[in-house]
């Protein structure tokens, strides 16, 4: 988090851009910024110096919401670490809740299939260790995907909404950039993440009870791994690479667009919500360039302390 006391940019298209300024040379000298670095891409915090996109935009400036993260000038060890560290505590509350769920859709109703009773079942043929079967793919897979995901998602929002300043589009859509940041980390990720899951789900559904293909109507148990290590070789011998992948396509057009629905929904609303929190609260009480009328009818926007920002996140 910055505390450099800067007040944070506005909501507005080109706010730097002086009243006579027309909106052509506004589009003009905002596209330069295509073909320019993006040195500091989203604030940081509510109170991060307002950023440009290439050093300069003629006077224009990304219009974001206070408290959106400025990847370039984020601690990437302790982002990374630190979610780590997180992801794998919040990851061991809930993965009992993955495997039970994933077993559930295995079994064909041969068994009472129920969660609790399939839990019971677990616990009493494998103990509390058997709900936690694949739990170290998963934790040692994501790691490296959660740093391709939210590096790509970041760096592709930069870029989409130098974009959308190039083109000169109302503030409120900007959230087409977060909407594309949120696709191509998705597919990006998925190239990772399919695998792990593979490897882990039928780490999780081992000992499950399904029909024989001989159509005797008798059950088998699916055999399951020593280890992910294991999983992964056996996979590979019999299966090949393609092994690995099952399942992909299906995965790429079930959570691209619901990553890109996700962002685009999150972004939209946060810049709704800053839109109708009160100007003496940090808000915004313009969601466009602003005149000479509304800047002397309306007080100067405050920095939002750092409650406000939570609430409007949580919101």
């Amino acid at each position: 988090m910055s505390s450099s006391g800067t007040p944070p940019t506005r909501f507005a298209a080109s706010p730097g851009v002086a009243p006579s300024a027309s909106r052509a040379s506004r589009a003009e000298s905002a596209s330069r910024a295509l073909h320019a670095p993006s040195r500091s891409a989203f604030a940081a915090s509510a109170t991060e110096a307002p950023s440009t996109s290439g050093g300069s935009l003629g006077g224009g400036s990304h219009p974001r919401p206070p408290g959106d993260v400025d990847f370039d000038n984020l601690d990437k060890t302790k982002f990374f670490l630190g979610g780590a560290a997180l992801f794998s505590g919040v990851t061991t509350c809930l993965y009992p809740l993955t495997v039970i769920k994933t077993r559930q859709m295995v079994g064909d109703g041969l068994k009472k299939n129920g969660a609790f009773a399939v839990a019971k079942e677990v616990i009493k043929t494998k103990g509390v260790a058997g709900l936690y079967r694949g739990f170290g793919t998963v934790v040692v897979g994501t790691v490296p995907i959660r740093a391709v995901y939210l590096s790509v998602l970041e760096i592709t929002k930069a870029r989409a909404r130098d974009a959308c300043v190039a083109l000169d589009l109302p503030p409120m859509a900007h959230g087409l950039a977060d909407a594309a940041g949120g696709a191509v980390a998705s597919s990006f990720s998925q190239v990772l993440g399919v695998p792990v899951d593979v490897l882990s789900q039928r780490q999780m559904v081992q000992g499950v009870s399904v029909r024989a293909r001989d159509g005797t109507g008798g059950t088998k148990e699916l055999i399951g791994y020593r280890n992910g290590a294991h999983a992964l070789k056996e996979t590979l011998r019999k299966e090949g690479v393609r092994g690995l992948y099952r399942g992909f396509g299906a995965s790429v057009m079930t959570l691209v667009p619901s990553s890109a629905l996700w962002w685009g929904a999150y972004g939209t609303y946060q810049r709704a919500i800053w839109a109708a929190v009160p100007s003496r609260m940090g808000g915004e009480y313009a969601t466009s360039g602003e005149s000479e009328k509304s800047e002397k009818s309306h007080p100067p926007r405050r920095v939002p302390a750092e409650s406000t920002v939570i609430g409007v996140q949580i919101l």
